[in-house]
């Protein structure tokens, strides 16, 4: 995991490059300021695991389906029902449960496992469900575009996002492990 956040902070370095140094259309930058939204809620959320994990809160199944029983569809009253039995049978050994961006930001935030900076959670949560426009088919109204959804403030929510997990009591860095992540040190927005 180590190797692909090193190579996504290098990617999210080249895209800021690009940003800042290359004369893009305003259609290209949008573009780019969106992949560097994906890309850096990616290595926030690969953090987020990797901490969850490291302190054992990572959720655990305990049980494997062995068996579902669906019945006939019958009538009560008026309505049509059916019967849905899941059987199930305790692991020796409980595995890994997958969790998605959501849960585990839930996680981290009613553990406080990034400090007290309420703030910094629910930008975590805007970025979160901002990334998750990758989906091109749901549009809520006629201006909920990309061209609308990811501009400058975006940006510099994302980078300071990032340069604030990095640099909380979490991992605790010194000033010359930050300093690869300066294009990340914005003021917050």
């Amino acid at each position: 995991m180590k190797s692909n956040l090193a190579y996504n902070l290098q990617y999210l370095e080249y895209i800021d490059f690009t940003l800042q140094d290359l004369r893009l259309t305003s259609v290209l930058w949008t573009i780019s300021v969106k992949n560097f939204l994906i890309v850096g809620t990616s290595v926030i959320e690969a953090l987020l695991y990797y901490v969850l994990r490291a302190k054992g809160l990572h959720r655990e199944n305990h049980w494997q389906l062995l068996r579902k029983v669906v019945t006939n569809e019958f009538a009560v009253n008026t309505d049509t029902c059916k019967i849905e039995n899941h059987f199930f049978q305790k692991l020796p050994e409980p595995i890994e449960e997958e969790m998605n961006f959501d849960s585990m930001l839930k996680k981290v935030e009613t553990k406080k496992l990034l400090g007290n900076d309420e703030p910094l959670y629910k930008k975590l949560n805007y970025l979160r469900k901002l990334r998750n426009r990758v989906h091109l088919q749901l549009l809520e109204k006629n201006l909920d575009t990309d061209w609308h959804n990811f501009n400058h403030k975006e940006l510099q929510l994302m980078k300071h996002a990032l340069y604030a997990v990095f640099s909380s009591a979490l991992f605790s860095p010194t000033v010359d492990e930050l300093r690869p992540l300066g294009f990340l040190n914005v003021p917050e927005p």
